[in-house]
């Protein structure tokens, strides 16, 4: 008696189909260099301090490890973002 119910729902998760499919994210590919991050590729792996934030044009944030940032999407923005010793190891877009 106790396998009906436990079958019973079995045979209705089997009925529910597919997953629904995810739609996609509204950020535009990583090619559109928008906020000039492709320009930078020589200070990875400097200290942060080697980045001059007050010399470039448009807004920029610096994301540490574990950090909380939001999730808007600003194509002008560049974000800088550091290893655990303060590092920067990459440059995005958004």
């Amino acid at each position: 008696m106790r396998a009906a119910p436990l079958f019973c729902l079995m045979a209705l998760s089997a009925c529910a189909g597919p997953a629904p499919a995810r739609t996609a994210s509204p950020v535009p590919p990583a090619a559109e260099d928008t906020c000039g991050a492709a320009g930078l590729a020589s200070l990875v792996g400097q200290p942060l301090s080697r980045f001059n934030a007050q010399a470039r044009q448009g807004p920029a944030r610096v994301i540490r490890p574990g950090q909380p940032v939001t999730m808007d999407y600003n194509p002008l923005r560049l974000n800088v973002l550091l290893d655990a010793d303060g590092r920067m190891v990459a440059f995005r877009c958004g």
